[in-house]
């Protein structure tokens, strides 16, 4: 995928919010950020150590977790604008569950050694973005248990 293109997708993705064209178009130059993942390739294997966030350009994946039968169960699924993996970016440890290709899908792939590097104005966008996005998942998942909790009726 060309540098343009790159800028152009994570210009209208919500996590480059705030990012400035100029950000954008040197961010786009790190071929190291950006990979392309084609039908039915594992992006994550349930287990392995990394710690890396996946923010989808485009294309479309499957998240399954392991279950105790030795089967999988379908979590979520993610398009276009979607983002995963960003619990194991802010702490060391094994992968919670697999994501899955279900199409040709192109991602941006950020690790602590690639944030660090982006020079301070950039990293602190980034940082910044990666917690909003802990806490609006923290407060859906909240939101959540409160729902369950409302329908199992009072304790």
């Amino acid at each position: 995928m060309e540098p343009g293109v790159r800028a152009h997708l994570m210009s209208r993705h919500p996590f480059f919010t705030g990012f400035n064209r100029m950000e954008l178009e040197e961010m786009s130059l790190e071929d190291e950020l950006f990979r392309i993942y084609e039908r039915r390739a594992k992006i994550i294997q349930e287990g392995e150590e990394e710690q890396a966030l996946y923010i989808i350009l485009s294309g479309h994946v499957s998240v399954f977790k392991a279950t105790p039968e030795g089967g999988s169960a379908h979590i979520v699924e993610f398009r276009s604008g979607g983002i995963f993996g960003e619990f194991s970016l802010l702490r060391n440890g094994k992968r919670t569950s697999s994501v899955v290709a279900i199409e040709s899908t192109h991602v941006c792939r950020l690790t602590p050694d690639r944030i660090n590097a982006f020079g301070p104005k950039l990293e602190i966008k980034a940082r910044n973005q990666v917690l909003k996005l802990v806490v609006r998942r923290y407060e859906n998942l909240c939101q959540k248990y409160i729902d369950v909790l409302c329908q199992a009726g009072p304790v």
